[in-house]
This record gives C-alpha cells, structure tokens and sequence, in this order.
C-alpha cells in the first residue's frame, strides 16, 4: 500500500501528545473540583471508571483513523487469472442484456403503478 501523502501520516504522531495534554487538563479539573467540594476525590468503581473513557478512546481512535485517511492510502487491486480470462473472452456473449433490462423495466413499471395506487388511496 503506498501513500498519496506520507507526511500527513507525521499527524499521528500527534496523536499522543492530544492525550497527554487531555489527561493533564482532565486531571486538574479532578483537583478543583475536589479543592471546592472540600472532600477527597472519591472516584466511582472499576466499571464506571471504563466507561467515563470510552468517549475518550473513541475520539482517539477517531484522530488515528482521520490522520490515516488524510494521508489518503492507494492500493491495487489484481484480480484472479481465471476472472481476467472471462473478462477478456467473451464469456459474458451468453447473457441475454436485452430481455433482462426489459424485465427490469417492468418490474419498475408495475412497482410505480402500485405505488402511485397507494398514494391515490391515502390522499382520497
């Protein structure tokens, strides 16, 4: 896989810096609150502690995804042999494109009646 922009992938490296900045800011907000509350902080349980970081991991995740997305990653594609074989012969002659678009058409067509019936039906 190659990369259309490599240098953009240098913003993830970003990444951990955002969360270190985050924890920090989160950290001292922990300690006025609990300064003002006049008591100790006194964190809830383990799964309430799991699930207050779950936006936080999200949104990191989040980061890492856009900074891998903007770096916009190209790859190819190769089909099979025997699938680039049927490709190149005329292996798809046999199919009747015709009759498979007219019954397409009136599959619509029907389709489209009922539903201009229904609308008629409701509005009355």
């Amino acid at each position: 896989m190659t990369f259309v922009w490599p240098p953009m992938l240098l913003a993830v490296l970003i990444v951990p810096l955002g969360v270190i900045v985050a924890r920090r800011i989160d950290d001292r907000r922990r300690q006025r609150m609990a300064a003002l509350s006049g008591q100790g902080w006194s964190g809830g349980g383990r799964n309430s502690r799991l699930l207050d970081r779950l936006p936080g991991v999200l949104t990191v995740a989040a980061f890492v995804m856009l900074a891998v997305a903007l770096a916009r990653p190209q790859a190819t594609v190769s089909l099979h042999l025997a699938v680039q074989n049927a490709l190149a012969t005329d292996a798809w002659a046999s199919v009747n494109f015709p009759s498979a678009c007219s019954w397409a058409m009136r599959i619509t067509m029907h389709w489209q009646a009922v539903m201009l019936l229904i609308i008629l039906a409701r509005s009355s």
